[in-house]
């Protein structure tokens, strides 16, 4: 445990430090996390597995504590106050926009490469019109729409973008 910890310590304070609006709310926040590792080891299987496990556990804690303390909002808070808390919270806001973020590459990752590139074309800042992207991905201009509507369906039934959802 003492060598997981040296080796992974800076990654782990780092993305605390990155998930929190302060120095002590950075170490609670680690503290868990090494605790939760503790708790959960025998549930890692590949030791390379370790890296991609905690920087899971650093965001969902993350979440979490940032829930629970707008659920602790002080009883004389103004009225003016979002209802949930949440809207105002610029970590959790950060924390699910990279995790959002994370999810849908890796799910446009998953896509038949000829998906990814129909994709791209037509996300593309100076987007080109769709005789320009039949002739790039060499697909009648007619099927370009379709084939568009069922690669979006195909991201949505993704199992990332499912959890995302």
């Amino acid at each position: 445990m003492n060598e997981l910890i040296r080796t992974f310590r800076p990654f782990v304070s780092a993305l605390c430090r990155r998930y929190t609006h302060n120095a002590a709310d950075a170490e609670d926040l680690e503290q868990e996390v090494w605790l939760t590792l503790v708790t959960r080891i025998g549930q890692i299987r590949e030791p390379a597995a370790v890296h991609g496990w905690l920087k899971q556990i650093v965001i969902r804690t993350a979440i979490t504590n940032t829930r629970r303390a707008a659920r602790e909002l002080p009883a004389e808070t103004p009225a003016e106050t979002p209802a949930s808390g949440l809207d105002a919270d610029p970590t959790l806001d950060r924390v699910l926009t990279d995790e959002a973020s994370r999810l849908v590459r890796q799910a446009v990752a998953r896509l038949q490469p000829s998906d990814r590139a129909l994709l791209g074309l037509l996300t593309a800042v100076d987007r080109p019109d769709y005789s320009q992207i039949s002739t790039e991905i060499g697909r009648p201009v007619g099927s370009i729409g379709p084939t568009r509507q069922r690669v979006l369906d195909r991201l949505r039934r993704d199992r990332g973008m499912v959890a995302l959802v």
